[in-house]
């Protein structure tokens, strides 16, 4: 549980932490140093050193550069090389977690630790390259995929907003004098029953008002974004000016290392992606049309921000799936009541943050959560019902019951559905990790190829589900 769950633990600080603020008094003139601690507390429960930051820190990202480096195909047996090793327990939470999104392949796993060996999948290639947390990395990846055809106008805007949103502040203010105005002045940008997609809309809008009309519309783009009129519009809406700001800045280096790694072109499409900062800096790479630097109607009135589409939506819902599993819940509607949530075998509930918090119509028996946390309960937030279509595509191993009709996704999941439909969801299955595979070597995929067909056919099963 304590790999999977986020819990705010008191401890006490270490020995040498309290010697080295100790030290603090008298560095200018004489001083005094208050311990609020006994000498008994300082015996017995002070450790001498702080724990090592490798045997703290998730290990994800270090197994997937040990394994696409070459240097060893057993991350536990080259890491109990280090002075001071991670636990074996920590050391397999981080492989486990690797092979539940599709990174890894595990081979002799019912042996001891120093024997299981570990290859990168196609997918785990793609993800060894982007310095970021798994499930944003895979997010990312699949948001390229499934947009090459769409020059970022379909799902890659969304999801680049997404997952900035996910490794920064919340942009809502909650501590203001007045948290009924703030509550009335966040309500039109809410999703009915996604926090991602609350996100996107009040980044769209935050744009949309750092924008001006008439201004970046055939003319210079890397001016069109004001930070005065955003920092005022931002006010006005009881949102964190400084949280959408650096949204903005992870937005930029997210689509840059999708265009270092070859999933995205660098053209005059992609430019329309970057906001402001980064805009002078693509310049230098690239020569900007200026005449489709932004997309308008016969009205003059800049489209490339408005709302999502019900049909977008609904392949962004299944995207952030593809990237946040296997942190799924499963949703049981009693009559008249809330909903009871579990995850696997544990009883969650949804934190008051979340839109669905006493949310009584979830159009799905599954939602996707991106925080699982414990206080008095355990609680789950940034929550988005999520179809069984992109369970199917996204979520881990497939075994078709073909008597039951029944689909089981790695003995926790079961979906009603024909043996003839989860055939042909693990089919694409195949053919998605096939693209991956190619895109190894050739980074962009040609419309009109095989590869190809296979993306817009999954594009347009999970936007017509």
């Amino acid at each position: 549980r304590s790999f999977t769950t986020s819990m705010l633990v008191t401890d006490w600080c270490s020995k040498a932490s309290a010697k080295q603020r100790q030290g603090r008094a008298g560095r200018v003139q004489p001083g005094i140093c208050c311990k609020l601690y006994s000498s008994r507390t300082l015996s017995t429960s002070m450790n001498d050193q702080a724990m090592p930051e490798i045997q703290r820190v998730p290990l994800e990202e270090i197994c997937l550069s040990i394994l696409a480096s070459g240097i060893s195909n057993n991350c536990f047996g080259f890491l109990q090389q280090a002075p001071q090793p991670p636990t074996e327990e920590i050391v397999n939470a981080a492989l486990g977690m690797l092979a539940e999104v599709g990174a890894i392949t595990m081979h002799n796993a019912d042996t001891n630790s120093s024997s299981v060996m570990q290859t990168l999948t196609p997918l785990g290639r793609h993800l060894s390259k982007i310095p970021v947390d798994v499930s944003l990395g895979k997010m990312l990846i699949f948001g390229a995929l499934f947009d090459q055809s769409r020059e970022g106008r379909g799902c890659l805007d969304p999801i680049l907003t997404i997952a900035a949103s996910l490794s920064a502040k919340s942009p809502f203010v909650t501590n203001v004098d007045d948290a009924q105005l703030a509550a009335a002045a966040h309500k039109p940008f809410k999703h009915n029953s996604s926090d991602f997609i609350t996100i996107c809309n009040v980044y769209n809008l935050f744009r949309k008002a750092s924008m001006p009309i008439g201004n970046g519309v055939g003319g210079d783009t890397s001016r069109s974004f004001s930070s005065v009129q955003g920092r005022r519009w931002a006010e006005k809406n009881y949102l964190n000016f400084a949280a959408l700001m650096e949204i903005t800045d992870s937005r930029n280096q997210f689509l840059d290392l999708l265009i270092q790694i070859g999933f995205v072109k660098r053209n005059s499409s992609t430019a329309m992606l970057l906001d402001s900062r980064s805009r002078n800096n693509q310049n230098n790479h690239h020569e900007q049309n200026r005449n489709t630097s932004t997309t308008t109607d016969k009205n003059n009135k800049i489209l490339l921000h408005s709302p999502l589409s019900e049909k977008t939506a609904k392949v962004v819902s299944a995207l952030i799936c593809a990237g946040q599993y296997p942190k799924v819940a499963h949703v049981t509607k009693p009559i008249g009541g809330v909903p009871n949530l579990s995850y696997k075998k544990e009883r969650v509930h949804f934190h008051s943050s979340s839109i669905n918090h006493k949310n009584n119509k979830l159009e799905s028996d599954w939602v996707v959560f991106h925080e699982k946390f414990a206080t008095s309960k355990t609680y789950i937030s940034t929550t988005s019902p999520v179809s069984p279509y992109s369970l199917l595509l996204f979520g881990g191993s497939v075994e078709v019951k073909h008597v039951d009709r029944k689909v089981n996704i790695d003995d926790w999941i079961y979906l009603n559905a024909s043996g003839k439909t989860g055939a042909l969801f693990r089919t694409l299955r195949d053919g998605v990790q096939r693209v991956l595979k190619e895109m190894t070597n050739d980074m962009i995929v040609d419309e009109n190829s095989l590869g190809g067909r296979v993306v817009n056919g999954v594009v347009e099963l999970l936007a017509y589900e």
